[in-house]
């Protein structure tokens, strides 16, 4: 629950949950080309999540609602493993789907127009 609001709108623009939870998450997968540097960089992302929800309470900006940070980190990595799984099945899907299917349209999408070179044996003569 938010007990302060930063503008008069109802609820808060600063929610934590629309702002720097996605670009936390969404940093992670962008910058973490295998599995390996995800399972690290998902801990660091959502320790830092964590940390950042706890200074809110800390702070007196929001009062978590029986929250345990435990649980809530232990949600919060799976879901982004989850959804990081989602993202390269459907990945996976297109790329069979485009190998096994090419595109009908590719054989009659504009070709540049090429200038005939000159042969430089008439120049020459």
């Amino acid at each position: 629950m938010y007990k302060y609001h930063t503008l008069p709108t109802n609820p808060s623009l600063f929610m934590h949950v629309l702002t720097l939870t996605p670009l936390t998450y969404t940093l992670v997968q962008q910058y973490s080309p295998n599995w390996r540097q995800f399972f690290i960089w998902n801990a660091v992302g959502t320790g830092f999540v964590e940390v950042f929800i706890k200074l809110l309470g800390t702070l007196g900006y929001v009062q978590p609602m029986h929250w345990n940070y435990v649980y809530g980190f232990i949600v919060m990595y799976i879901a982004a493993t989850l959804s990081r799984a989602a993202f390269h099945l459907v990945i996976q899907v297109q790329e069979k789907a485009r190998e096994s299917k090419p595109s009908p349209l590719q054989s009659t999408l504009m070709q540049p127009a090429f200038k005939p070179l000159d042969d430089k044996n008439k120049k020459d003569e």
